[in-house]
């Protein structure tokens, strides 16, 4: 009898267990055409000797004119910042869309660091997703003048050093929807409707001391003796008179609409 009952209570523990409804957690699906895209501006830094040098999607790095063989080179070639495309792309979770905003930049590493051989160039992505209505802020943006505006984010996510491909199977995977994410997107941007021309840049606030990020180095002005770091340009209206990006009006406004 004691037998007939332990097989009753496994045979009915079995039943519950393969009667369990499976819950699917929903996946975050990204678009596959964009709504707006950036592959081309030109980058421009004021150098140490009071002249402007520029590269094709790179802020120069901040060389004197004596270096200026450098300024494509290796990890110095990745500028101040640099990019390959900005795309902003429709993200759909969880029956919700929302916008997702990737760049593709220039990245890299040195196989033997200490002594900076062997350098290795490679491609990086980083993703941020936000609120729809977001970009409606991109409306007060005022004409003839540098403009800052704050993007509230969902989450950030940074995928280094992989193919465009796996990036895009990477992102969905690593996004923290109950996040409560310190890092806002900063979209400077300085429009010139009459000259046909957008200034800007495209960077990370983080922390309480305002840190810079996502872009390659931070530009500070050279600081005095009693300042070290430098001070900060980033964040002010200051930015635009030492490193931006420009292109014509026309292909900006078919990547971010500023009117």
């Amino acid at each position: 009898m004691e037998r007939v009952f332990i097989i009753l209570t496994i045979l009915l523990t079995q039943q519950l267990v393969f009667g369990q409804e499976r819950n699917v957690k929903p996946k975050p699906i990204i678009a596959t055409e964009a709504i707006g895209k950036l592959t081309s501006a030109t980058g421009w830094m004021l150098n140490p000797d009071a002249d402007w040098v520029s590269l094709k999607n790179t802020i120069p790095a901040f060389l004197g004119a004596e270096h200026n063989a450098l300024l494509e080179y290796e990890r110095t070639g990745l500028g101040t910042d640099n990019f390959k495309y900005y795309e902003l792309k429709e993200l759909t979770y969880n029956n919700t869309s929302f916008y997702i905003l990737i760049k593709q930049y220039r990245d890299g590493y040195y196989t033997y660091k200490s002594i900076k051989e062997g350098w290795n160039n490679l491609i990086s992505h980083t993703a941020y997703i936000f609120n729809k209505n977001e970009l409606d802020k991109l409306g007060n943006a005022i004409d003839g003048q540098s403009n800052m505006i704050e993007i509230e984010l969902i989450d950030r996510v940074h995928i280094q050093w992989t193919s465009e491909a796996e990036a895009l199977e990477l992102i969905p995977t690593k996004i923290d929807w109950d996040m409560s994410i310190k890092t806002k997107l900063i979209l400077q941007i300085a429009p010139y409707k009459e000259k046909s021309i957008v200034q800007f840049q495209i960077y990370e606030v983080y922390g309480k001391y305002n840190s810079i990020g996502g872009i390659a180095k931070e530009f500070k002005l050279k600081g005095d003796e009693y300042s070290v770091r430098g001070k900060q340009v980033y964040l002010t209206n200051e930015l635009f008179k030492y490193c931006y990006y420009e292109t014509d009006y026309a292909t900006f406004e078919k990547f971010l609409p500023i009117n």
